[in-house]
């Protein structure tokens, strides 16, 4: 899952060990959650996941993005058309528009997604990498 990343990308680079404060957060079009739980609740899903029941799903979904703030699309509106045209995968519009518009780096593993000048993009490795220098 992608995910826009809190406080902004001039904080990440330089100031890692500020970086993952309370006050930081992850944030996440809305989008995404609605998406996340259409596939996770496929029957054929839920086998994969040692045969959980939909509420089960439900509740485990529930309690991984709870500390992710899910942004409905109405926020991120006007940078949308501008993602739309920055991307190649139309999939991946809302979470640059989001970027955009919180003004904050995207977390993503999409290369295609780092052809952009618009928001800066962190892999999961470089993301890891901060968080083992702020533990050290």
């Amino acid at each position: 899952m992608r995910m826009c990343l809190w406080p902004p990308s001039s904080v990440l680079p330089q100031h890692a060990s500020c970086c993952w404060t309370n006050a930081s957060s992850v944030s996440s079009p809305e989008w995404s959650l609605i998406e996340t739980e259409r596939v996770l609740t496929t029957p054929q899903f839920r086998r994969r996941l040692g045969g959980l029941t939909t509420a089960e799903v439900r509740s485990v979904l529930r309690q991984i993005t709870s500390n992710i703030r899910i942004i409905p699309a109405a926020a991120y509106q006007r940078s949308l058309s501008d993602a739309e045209r920055l991307t190649p995968d139309p999939a991946d519009a809302p979470y640059l528009a989001l970027a955009m518009h919180l003004g904050v780096p995207l977390w993503s593993n999409d290369s295609a997604l780092t052809q952009q000048n618009a928001v800066i993009v962190y892999t999961t490795h470089e993301i890891l990498e901060v968080l083992r220098r702020q533990s050290q």
